[in-house]
């Protein structure tokens, strides 16, 4: 049995982005120097996928598009920490535009999500544009 979340393309496609913020911020981890930052990037990368398996467990469609905004507000925190390494030089240029296209095909999804989820009044109903959309 899986949970609820887990069959959202928009969910899974957040659990990649969030596994290669990691592994990119691996790289630099020791150049960073800067331990609080490496961890602020980390969650806020994770939070992106966490915030959507949140709002799956909620009943209304309130709060459910509440939390599709704090995931898209965390992968925007997370997008704007990684311009200021890639602006310092202290992450690859291919890192940051893989995740940037990752980022913007969720940020793509999410909106669109939202809107199904306001349209159809049920985080249920839903979910079966979501696990059909595939971008």
């Amino acid at each position: 049995m899986d949970y609820a979340y887990q069959r959202l393309d928009v969910w899974k496609k957040a659990v990649d982005l969030s596994i290669k913020v990691i592994q990119c911020i691996a790289e630099v981890a020791d150049a960073l120097d800067n331990q609080r930052l490496t961890e602020e990037i980390e969650m806020s990368a994770v939070n992106i996928a966490t915030n959507i398996a949140k709002g799956k467990a909620c009943l209304s469609k309130e709060d459910f598009i509440y939390y599709l905004f704090l995931s898209k507000r965390s992968l925007y925190e997370t997008m704007t920490l990684l311009e200021i390494l890639k602006a310092k030089q202290l992450i690859t240029n291919e890192c940051y535009t893989e995740i940037e296209t990752k980022g913007k095909n969720i940020t793509t999804m999410l909106i669109d999500f939202i809107r199904s989820v306001k349209e159809t009044g049920s985080p249920y109903q839903a979910e079966n544009y979501q696990t059909t959309y595939n971008n």
